[in-house]
Order: structure tokens, then C-alpha cells, then sequence
């Protein structure tokens, strides 16, 4: 079965059917001018590895955020030589400027040596640029999820040089809103709307 990719086009976005090999791995030159509108796949397997997350479920976690099945054999071969790029992931600046920043955490059980298996909760900051580039600008990983947690990420965003958002799309966290306007006070929050139909079907 082909794989889903978007390709940009000058008068819509239509997605090309590409062939997929065992591990995941194809991806054809002719394709390559469009890579900027891709999400970084060893970017999103450096940064769940280095939060803690096993390989077998980072693998879990890629497929469901990127649309695409990957294997923990991929996220192995992905995190290799994984401790410089986990530093050059945490510390790398970010532009001054992003036009959309969404936010969003999830569970997941994570293995504690010395502690078993506990729930935390995985924080993730995904950047759209003004020019529709999509960055992964972070993941956190954290005992739980909280609006002040998040003002410590936002802190942390605007400490590595992101300065100007034009809008912040989350969820209904209490006060994340409040938090928001500590960090950036002229940027804009919009709840999500998946949150917001989640949310009155259950």
C-alpha cells in the first residue's frame, strides 16, 4: 500500500502515491524540492527517545502523529549516535517568528529504572512558519500536564529565541490561556477545534 505524502502544487495540494519499503525508509529525489513541508522524522524519534520513551513505542507514537507506520527497528537505526543529536535538538535556536504554534500532550507509560512503569504526560510544540514550513519545535517529557508546566516550555521556546507567534492553537487546560499571555502577550489563542468536538461527545 502506498504511503501519503503532501506535495505542494500552484493551485492546490494534492497527496502522491509513494512506494513504501520495509522499513519506511523511501523517499524519492524527485520529491525532495517539497521537503520542507515535511515534519522531520529523525527530529520526532531523537526527541521521544531522548525524553525517555521506549523505541517500541516511540515507534507507536511516530505512526500516529506522522500518518505513517514505522518499526522500533527504524527508530533504532534513526536514534543512532542519538546523545549529540539530543543535545543539538534541546539546545538549537529557533526562528524569531512563527505564525501558528500548536500544543498539545499526551500519555504515555514510561519506564522509570528503579520506579516500574509510571504515566506521564508527553508535551509537544509544533511550529508553522509564515511561509507554511511545520517544525517540530519540542518535546517535553513531564509527570503530568498542567498550565504551569506549559508556561515553563513557552519560557523555555522564547529563551532559545522564538519572540513573535501569531497564534497559539490548544486545548481547554485551564489556564493555559493565562499562561500564554505571560510568555506572549500579544500573540492570539484559539482552542482546537478536534479538542472542542472531542469534548462535547464525551
Amino acid at each position: 500500500m502506498a504511503g501519503a505524502r503532501t506535495a505542494t502544487t500552484p493551485a492546490n495540494w494534492r497527496p502522491p502515491s509513494i512506494p513504501r519499503d520495509r522499513e519506511g525508509r523511501y523517499y524519492p529525489s524527485l520529491l525532495q524540492p517539497y521537503a520542507r513541508h515535511q515534519v522531520d522524522v529523525g527530529e520526532v524519534a531523537v526527541a521521544l527517545y531522548a525524553a525517555g520513551v521506549t523505541q517500541r513505542k516511540a515507534a507507536e507514537v511516530m505512526s500516529l502523529l506522522l500518518g505513517h507506520r514505522y518499526s522500533h527497528e527504524t527508530v533504532s537505526a534513526l536514534t543512532d549516535g542519538v546523545l549529540e543529536k539530543v543535545s543539538a535538538f534541546r539546545q538549537r535556536p529557533l526562528p524569531e517568528e512563527m505564525a501558528w504554534v500548536y500544543l498539545d500532550g499526551f500519555f504515555l507509560k514510561v519506564h522509570r529504572e528503579g520506579l516500574g512503569v509510571e504515566k506521564e504526560a508527553v508535551y509537544v510544540a509544533l511550529g508553522v512558519t509564515p511561509c507554511g514550513e511545520r517544525q517540530i519545535l519540542g518535546f517535553w517529557l513531564l509527570p503530568t500536564e498542567n498550565a504551569s508546566a506549559w508556561e515553563g516550555v513557552l519560557k523555555e521556546l522564547w529563551g532559545r529565541g522564538l519572540r513573535r507567534v501569531l497564534l497559539f492553537v490548544t486545548d481547554g487546560l485551564p489556564g493555559i490561556e493565562e499562561a500564554i499571555r505571560r510568555v506572549y502577550p500579544q500573540a492570539g489563542w484559539q482552542r482546537c477545534v478536534v479538542h472542542q468536538v472531542r469534548g462535547s461527545l464525551g
